[in-house]
């Protein structure tokens, strides 16, 4: 697999070339479908590994094809897409999808003749959507555009295979007209237009990450500093700490070097021990600071975002959403090991000193009052 931290920000993290189909985990990094595919193959029980973050991720029933598009990413496109003859887009991706003979001018995909009539149906509410012989908008419909190009493969209900163009409000989930007339959200209320509510959706979001960014973020610093700069102080210690040892050593001659020996090494297995912690802490901290981060940092690009479909865009923001409640119930502990220090008292008695190691002195840890630990949650 190739390296995760060579990948520009517009490629992919396992294949390093352009995004294919980007689409996005839950921890907000985004994978080619197709990529996706080949880490579900050492899945484990529906769990692979982000390539980016190592998260833990949990892969829908679909596989890859069941997680949202990210269309902030710009994806490679295939040369000769526009004039060559097209699949149609409502046939369902599981089963051999009919030759598209008709072409939607609004929707810009292709559409064969099974689902011509409904589609017109389906988007009545809409208006404007016309129907044309394939033929015809090859020859007279100008190029296809960037956002349509990015909508070539539209979110489908995986049951009934119509555009999920509806939000359940009581299951806040995108549906498509079946769903709710006769599928599991009939008679749920309230049902709108994803578009009616992706207003409403950015403004909950943006108050999530704006806390994010302000509270969750400036106390992982804080911690982090802490952690950084107490391991420094350990280490000065510890250093101090083996040169008092040894000139205590030192006055007792070849006698006690034997006790010196071991008294060193009793100070290197506590700085271990210690430092063990404290890089267990920093690692945590890291992790949580560099995933707070990616969230801000994806919720600018998806806010930015002028041409996606709401319907394309509302997975994008409830995943971000979900990131960001996640993120925001994180515990974190913004005080570091508090018995980190290291003393060493030298003894008076030299003579003493050549028969035991407590003759030379004693090693001990500096003990300090502990602190509670920092819970940031409930936020929203």
């Amino acid at each position: 697999m190739a390296s995760a931290a060579a990948a520009a920000d517009d490629e992919c993290s396992v294949c390093l070339h352009k995004f294919d189909d980007a689409r996005l985990l839950s921890c907000l990094h985004c994978v080619c479908k197709s990529c996706v595919d080949k880490l579900a193959v050492t899945a484990t029980e529906g769990h692979i590994k982000c390539p980016v973050c190592r998260v833990s991720v949990r892969l829908p029933p679909g596989g890859a094809a069941g997680l949202p598009k990210d269309t902030s990413v710009p994806c490679r496109r295939r040369a000769g897409d526009r004039q060559a003859p097209q699949c149609c887009a409502l046939c369902p991706a599981d089963q051999t999808r009919a030759k598209g003979t008709m072409w939607c001018k609004k929707c810009e995909f292709a559409l064969c003749e099974s689902h011509a009539i409904p589609h017109i149906l389906a988007t009545s509410a809409e208006g404007s959507h016309s129907i044309e012989a394939w033929s015809s908008a090859v020859v007279d419909s100008p190029p296809k555009s960037q956002a349509a190009a990015d909508l070539e493969e539209i979110p489908l209900c995986p049951r009934h295979h119509e555009p999920l163009k509806f939000h359940c409000g009581a299951c806040d989930e995108v549906t498509c007209g079946d769903c709710g007339t006769i599928g599991d959200h009939k008679k749920h209320e309230p049902v709108r237009y994803v578009g009616e509510i992706i207003d409403e959706r950015k403004g909950q979001v943006a108050k999530k990450v704006e806390k994010l960014e302000k509270d969750v973020m400036q106390t992982l610093e804080r911690s982090l500093s802490s952690v950084d700069n107490t391991s420094t102080q350990l280490t000065r210690q510890a250093k101090e700490v083996r040169n008092d040892i040894r000139q205590a050593g030192e006055r007792s001659k070849d006698m006690v070097d034997a006790h010196v020996r071991q008294m060193i090494q009793e100070v290197d297995d506590m700085e271990e021990t210690r430092h063990k912690v404290l890089d267990r802490q920093h690692d945590e901290l890291k992790a949580h600071l560099t995933a707070a981060e990616n969230a801000v940092k994806f919720s600018k690009k998806i806010m930015a975002l002028k041409s996606t479909k709401n319907e394309t865009l509302f997975p994008l923001l409830h995943a971000l959403d979900s990131r960001t409640t996640n993120l925001l119930s994180t515990s974190i502990e913004e005080q570091p090991l508090h018995h980190a220090n290291i003393l060493f008292e030298a003894a008076s008695d030299v003579d003493l000193a050549c028969k035991t190691k407590e003759g030379i002195g004693r090693v001990a840890p500096c003990q300090a009052s502990a602190k509670h630990s920092e819970i940031i949650g409930g936020m929203s």
